[in-house]
């Protein structure tokens, strides 16, 4: 069976779509933060090296991952309790009201 080239706007599988966009935004930005994942499955499992060295990156996960040592900061616990004590940490830090 033949299958023809998928095209940039195509997901073959669980590769999602518009890879190069997310491979540019990754390079730029100034925060990565991962909630709930398990970092096995690629080409996901690669974001944090893609991510910019200037950017901080936070992990926010049930449990420790393999990815997790490549973090700055890896929280692990219910993401219904680490992400809204993490975004009033941001919001403390940055003088935002929620």
């Amino acid at each position: 069976m033949f299958l023809p080239p998928c095209s940039p706007d195509s997901s073959p599988g669980e590769y999602p779509f518009r890879m190069d966009e997310v491979h540019a935004a990754l390079g730029r930005c100034g925060y990565f933060v991962s909630i709930g994942t398990s970092w096995n499955v690629y080409p996901v499992a690669a974001f944090t090296r893609w991510v910019s060295r200037n950017s901080a990156k936070i992990e926010l996960n049930l449990t420790e991952t393999r990815a997790s040592g490549d973090f700055d900061d890896s929280r692990i616990g219910k993401a219904g309790d680490l992400v809204p004590a993490w975004t009033e940490e941001m919001c403390v830090r940055y003088g935002i009201k929620a």
